[in-house]
């Protein structure tokens, strides 16, 4: 490889590092402003799903304090144009319903994502009850 060659190679790999930060900025600003809406909603917890080639899937669920989902929020692509949206196939009525229903040997990434948040959420609502027994 030429001096040239070397050269172009090394100032585009820092010009794509320089933009992919830059253009992470306005993604990050927007994921936040729906991530406080989205928490206003209820209890809120969150899941990912990865793969073996770092492809992620992010997945919020929305409950109330006995643990009934309200909604159910995915994120999924590998572009700063991905956002949270709702998950209009989302059936489970109940937290417990799905971790209950999980297959893990072949599931999608969003369905790892799901029984993921799905159980963190089951856990912040175990220790909330705790908390309100120990108070009582």
């Amino acid at each position: 490889m030429s001096n040239n060659t070397m050269k172009f190679l090394v100032t585009y790999i820092i010009v794509m590092i320089i933009l992919q930060k830059v253009f992470t900025i306005p993604q990050t600003k927007r994921i936040a402003k729906k991530m406080k809406e989205i928490q206003k909603l209820g209890i809120c917890s969150a899941g990912v799903g990865r793969n073996t080639f770092g492809l992620k899937i992010y997945y919020i669920i929305v409950a109330d304090s006995q643990g009934n989902v309200i909604k159910g929020f995915k994120m999924g692509g590998i572009t700063v144009l991905s956002n949270f949206s709702e998950d209009t196939k989302l059936t489970e009525r109940t937290v417990s319903e799905i971790i209950e229903n999980n297959t893990y040997k072949n599931t999608s990434l969003m369905q790892r994502a799901k029984v993921n948040a799905a159980k963190n959420l089951h856990q912040i609502l175990e220790e909330k009850a705790y908390l309100a027994e120990s108070h009582n």
